[in-house]
């Protein structure tokens, strides 16, 4: 779940970040810099609080007594790996498409049809309805890119 958690937080994230910087009419260059920090460090933050949460579990359970920080670190490090491949296929049209708007709307696209195929095979790892959680990843991914553009448009006002 490490993976699925930080495949989706890398996606949402740094579209919402990118629309919301592109949205103030910033210039290209500073909306890469700016969305790869954030994405970099939002990784990082994300995979030290898996870290935390896993080892405090184990903790409760004992397990670590017995195990260690192995699990712990393992999904601390997929998370972070996770949340940066996906970060990254998210900027990609920023960086490589001219045209800011199209290069948005692929981006957007990118990410919102990519966590349509997360949450679908979210669903059939834990045995639910594959589809219904595919277009939950779908429109919380939507979500959570509208947040991102109306925090830049609110703040270009």
């Amino acid at each position: 779940m490490a993976l699925l958690s930080g495949s989706e937080g890398g996606l949402a994230t740094t579209s919402a970040i990118v629309a919301g910087l592109l949205v103030t009419n910033s210039e290209r260059d500073i909306v890469i810099i700016m969305a790869a920090i954030s994405f970099v460090v939002q990784a990082f933050n994300n995979a030290i609080n898996s870290f935390s949460s896993e080892h405090t579990s184990d903790e409760i359970d004992y397990e670590d007594v017995i195990n260690g920080y192995r699990k712990p670190i393992m999904n601390a490090t997929l998370q972070f790996i996770a949340h940066l491949i996906m970060g990254i296929l998210a900027l990609l049209p920023i960086i490589y498409i001219d045209n800011t708007a199209s290069a948005l709307l692929v981006s957007i696209g990118i990410t919102l049809t990519l966590l349509f195929l997360l949450g679908l095979y979210k669903g059939r790892v834990v045995g639910t309805y594959a589809l219904t959680d595919g277009l939950e990843q779908l429109g919380l991914g939507a979500m959570v890119i509208s947040v991102g553009i109306l925090a830049g448009y609110i703040l270009t006002l």
